[in-house]
């Protein structure tokens, strides 16, 4: 059974066991309680920890010095969430009026605590989002090897496909321009031998009408 009271019921004169304990209250909490004050909207957003971790926190022993004044840590600046001596106060902590805190009071409400706790779930959770990351990063860079091999393999298919394509449409081209070439000499060689066939014709008719009309001027 837990030797810290539950704070609302001791309010009320009536002692319970505390089973959680509140960090920004700074209290304890019974089971009953503890259900009531997750369920406010003022205080369901606070945090809660087993008086068994509470009580590890609570009794660590503050013999800790300041190395700046030799002195033993015996207050707390909220501000700069820092452990202080006396000294420190005037030195550099003299506008945190309000703010600087016993350090069994920050004990108590185990600011220590959920500061480490905090800040080692944000580093693992940092380190988890850099292997992953770097995880993404390697997939990525042999994906992008395999699509940079795919892609160059694809241009040189399609240029070994274009030069064959040019090479028959040049082959093609070339027999249709043999092809033609032969048809307009064969046809050019054939009019021209009417050509002269007809020339001869009309050389023949000529001597015939020269011969006809020097026998007609005769007969006249």
């Amino acid at each position: 059974m837990s030797s810290i009271l539950c704070g609302p019921c001791r309010r009320r004169n009536t002692h319970k066991s505390s089973e959680k304990w509140c960090i920004k209250c700074g209290e304890g909490f019974c089971t009953d309680c503890k259900q009531s004050h997750r369920s406010m909207s003022g205080t369901s957003d606070h945090k809660l920890v087993s008086i068994e971790n509470y009580l590890k926190i609570e009794n660590i022993p503050i013999n800790l010095k300041c190395d700046k004044h030799n002195k033993k840590f015996d207050k707390y600046c909220k501000t700069h969430d820092e452990a202080i001596c006396m000294d420190c106060i005037p030195s550099k902590h003299k506008l945190c009026y309000g703010f600087v805190i016993s350090l069994e009071e920050a004990a108590n409400h185990a600011k220590k605590s959920t500061a480490f706790d905090d800040l080692t779930s944000s580093i693992k959770g940092t380190l988890g989002n850099t292997k992953k990351f770097m995880k993404t990063c390697d997939i990525s860079k042999e994906k992008f090897k395999t699509q940079k091999q795919s892609v160059k393999d694809s241009i040189k298919a399609t240029r070994t496909q274009l030069n064959t394509h040019l090479d028959n449409l040049e082959g093609k081209l070339l027999d249709e321009l043999s092809q033609r070439y032969k048809e307009c000499r064969l046809e050019y060689k054939k009019k021209r031998k009417h050509l002269k066939k007809n020339k001869k014709g009309y050389h023949n008719i000529k001597k015939t009408n020269i011969t006809v009309k020097a026998v007609w001027i005769r007969i006249s």
